[in-house]
């Protein structure tokens, strides 16, 4: 899977959540409006509603990794000091093995110095999302060569 792909399920069911919300706000509001207000099974319904809307996200963590993501890639100055797997001038994968070194800092290009760096901020930013995708097709290679290991041993 590819950071990109993650990224549009994360948005996917980020949005599911908060559709859900809507939908549980929405059917409170239809019984409350039905029952009666001395209504029990009125109350029993509402409890659970709230009971589920209060139910914490399962989600939050991956919002608050890829909130994080965002800010790295936002980074203001990157000064790189040389990559391999990413070619510095066009950002695109030139191999299988990622790695680099690189200097962060949180604040904006001083003003005087674009020229020199935003070349070697673009090239930063290319390398860590060419990083966290070589990382993901790893984790699938491992995934994968795991199951198909699995499933010999269970033939045998």
């Amino acid at each position: 899977m590819t950071a990109m792909k993650h990224e549009e399920e994360l948005t996917v069911s980020v949005k599911a959540t908060k559709m859900e919300t809507v939908w549980i706000q929405n059917l409170k509001g239809f019984i409350n409006g039905v029952f009666p207000a001395d209504d029990r099974w009125k109350k029993i319904f509402i409890d659970q509603l709230e009971r589920i809307d209060q139910a914490p996200n399962p989600h939050e963590k991956d919002l608050e990794d890829a909130e994080r993501f965002r800010a790295l890639l936002r980074c203001g100055r990157i000064k790189m000091q040389g990559s391999s797997g990413v070619d510095p001038k066009t950002g695109k994968r030139n191999g299988n093995n990622v790695h680099f070194g690189a200097e962060f800092w949180p604040e904006p290009i001083p003003a005087g110095y674009e020229e020199h760096y935003e070349a070697s901020t673009r090239w930063g930013r290319a390398c860590i999302k060419a990083l966290a995708d070589a990382i993901l097709e790893e984790e699938a290679r491992a995934a994968l060569t795991a199951k198909q290991t699995d499933g010999r041993e269970g033939n045998g």
